[in-house]
């Protein structure tokens, strides 16, 4: 068979029969341009898993820390790769329902400092990076991904479902065949710092993986939002319903020097006349201007206007 077209085959080709309503046109070089740009909701769902995962490592290891975004970019695997060092711990995650691998990479100075803090410091671990992780590393990395993924799955849960579980470890970036070198990666940079040590974990997703959700995450921004505004308009109002104000009544006022001031003893009689308004006052601020009356039997006030509507 031929390997060129005869004018009959470039004829079907182009023709207008081979076009189909049903066939989307694709920007090839929309990946990288679209990646670059970040998702806005993408910041909303890391700043929900900051909070959280944040709270679950303090109450584990018992120290105060800081979980920060560093950095949020694109780049291709293959620079990515390049920078990473032996050993580091590369878990690959199946992350359905989507279709792709995704990866979350502990550095081996996290992992050494987090050891050291878990069991008080002192520990005699060897440092040289060019050696296997010891056995309490490793546990530690499978604690740290756990935690990451638990956290991960809750915040991206009120705009899309999706199940992380975890693929396979590999601990030298060389050995890597899980992506193309040229693969496009959306690469999300968390730096954990505390008083003993820091470190960094990189979240990378293919870009790929996001295009069966892109509409979700656009029209996922705009309704996470105002839920989040929502909740917390009712969750104010609420609780300012339920403060307590003290109402005081000013009856009446009198102007005095200093000099009777200062000669003011028990049992004086400091004379007065009563207005025919009073004003009302909410924790000691004047608000409302009113008139003395009884109602039911007792002394009461009848509120006539605002004070600040007063001449």
């Amino acid at each position: 068979m031929s390997d060129v077209l005869n004018n009959e085959e470039i004829n079907a080709i182009t023709s207008e029969s081979a076009t189909d309503a049903s066939l989307k046109s694709y920007d090839f070089s929309s990946q990288e341009k679209i990646t670059r740009g970040r998702y806005p909701t993408l910041d909303i769902i890391y700043e929900r898993f900051i909070r959280t995962f944040k709270i679950s490592l303090v109450s584990f290891l018992h120290t105060d820390m800081v979980v920060e975004i560093e950095n949020i970019f694109a780049c291709k695997f293959i620079e990515y790769q390049q920078t990473l060092s032996n050993p580091i711990a590369l878990n690959f995650l199946n992350i359905q329902p989507l279709k792709g691998v995704g990866l979350i990479t502990v550095d081996f100075e996290l992992l050494y400092h987090l050891v050291e803090t878990y069991f008080g410091g002192g520990l005699s671990i060897n440092k040289n990076t060019l050696r296997e992780f010891t056995p309490f590393e490793n546990r530690m990395n499978t604690l740290l991904l756990n935690k990451f993924i638990e956290h991960l799955t809750q915040a991206w849960a009120p705009v899309v479902a999706l199940d992380f579980k975890f693929k396979n470890l590999e601990t030298n970036p060389m050995l890597t065949t899980q992506y193309a070198p040229n693969e496009m990666m959306l690469l999300t940079c968390f730096k954990l710092k505390w008083s003993a040590g820091e470190g960094k974990v990189h979240f990378i997703l293919p870009y790929n993986i996001f295009e069966p959700i892109k509409s979700v995450i656009g029209t996922g921004l705009k309704s996470e939002k105002e839920d989040l505004n929502h909740n917390w308009q009712k969750s104010i109002t609420k609780e300012l319903l339920t403060v307590e104000v003290e109402v005081g009544v000013i009856p009446a006022t009198a102007t005095i020097n200093v000099k009777d001031l200062s000669m003011i003893k028990i049992g004086d009689i400091i004379p007065i006349s009563m207005n025919e308004n009073c004003i009302v006052t909410l924790n000691d601020i004047p608000v409302y201007t009113a008139k003395f009356g009884e109602f039911n039997g007792k002394y009461g006030i009848k509120i006539k206007d605002m004070v600040s509507n007063q001449g």
